[in-house]
């Protein structure tokens, strides 16, 4: 489930200047899928070495306005899947480097709709597990507190 075309990788990297002092590369990645992980993970470390921030801003918006009894089991499958699921995933391979160096920042994108205090009918799927991810973000932070991470 890779959405990013090549052009826009291509924009996004172009965006980022040319500037020697910028390391950077764009990996696609399915983070549905163990071995698109494992491949961006290999991928980026050898061609930039330690990674310093990670961000997970990969998420899916499906059965947006049905009502939370109607969404069928695979619709929410499909959505943790790729909203949490899929995070966790991405982060094991990359936190234990950021851990060992004792430096790293993860930056898991949320939503609005993930707060607790403000949740509605809307999109529940994503809501849920938008909160999901709010909780394995404060988790994994307080887990590597100290670290020189997070």
């Amino acid at each position: 489930m890779v959405w990013a075309s090549k052009d826009a990788l291509a924009r996004a990297r172009a965006e980022l200047g040319k500037d020697e002092q910028i390391r950077a590369v764009i990996v696609r990645m399915d983070v549905t899928d163990s071995r698109s992980i494992d491949d961006a993970h290999r991928n980026v470390k050898d061609r930039l070495g330690a990674v310093d921030v990670l961000v997970n801003n990969a998420a899916v918006l499906l059965f947006e306005n049905d009502d939370v009894l109607s969404i069928p089991t695979d619709g929410y499958r499909r959505t943790f899947d790729t909203n949490v699921f899929g995070v966790i995933d991405v982060c094991r391979p990359f936190a234990p480097d950021m851990v060992q160096r004792r430096y790293g920042r993860i930056v898991n994108v949320s939503s609005g709709d993930g707060q607790l205090a403000k949740m509605s009918t809307y999109a529940p799927a994503y809501s849920m597990s938008k909160t999901a991810l709010n909780a394995f973000t404060r988790i994994l932070g307080a887990t590597y507190k100290g670290m020189g991470c997070w």
